[in-house]
């Protein structure tokens, strides 16, 4: 094995990073992003997230779409399989099964996952999140990506998201 880390995880699109996955993310994770960003503007935040947090992160390139037709590419698919193969990990995160006619290329990720039987996957939904505490840093990062829609979100947990 190359490398050890903590977390491998698999994210479908930016903002993911800053909502979701935000709290597993750390140095010693290692976080692949499937999609190209609609906006440019969202991948520079993701890219400043990732390396504030100091993570070791890979970017796929897929198209992002949300057509319920979706399916994980086989050079995809390899990839990951490859990467999941390479690296020793304590944990492989991702989406919950999420519907797939409200993100597709989540349920990809999760569905690939679950088909390789890995034993240390963490499934993460908002709902578990639902009342963490968000701190300042987070709400930044989240604000960040708002700004490309001229819009302030502010919140101080999931539940409690208000835009402005």
């Amino acid at each position: 094995m190359e490398d050890k880390y903590d977390n491998i995880i698999l994210i479908g699109h930016c903002l993911d990073d800053a909502i979701l996955f935000y709290k597993y993310i750390n140095e010693r994770s290692l976080v692949v992003l499937l999609t190209e960003p609609r906006y440019i503007h969202y991948y520079d935040v993701f890219q400043e997230l990732m390396e504030e947090k100091g993570c070791t992160f890979i970017k796929l390139n897929e198209i992002e779409t949300f057509d319920i037709n979706y399916k994980l590419s086989s050079n995809i698919s390899d990839t990951i399989k490859r990467l999941l193969e390479t690296f020793d990990k304590n944990r492989v995160i991702t989406h919950t099964s999420v519907n797939k006619n409200e993100d597709p290329q989540n349920r990809a990720l999760y569905d690939l996952i679950k088909s390789m039987n890995i034993n240390n996957h963490i499934e993460l939904n908002y709902d578990d999140s639902y009342n963490e505490t968000i701190d300042t840093t987070q709400t930044y990062y989240i604000n960040k990506y708002a700004k490309n829609n001229k819009q302030k979100i502010i919140f101080t947990t999931v539940a409690k998201r208000i835009k402005i």
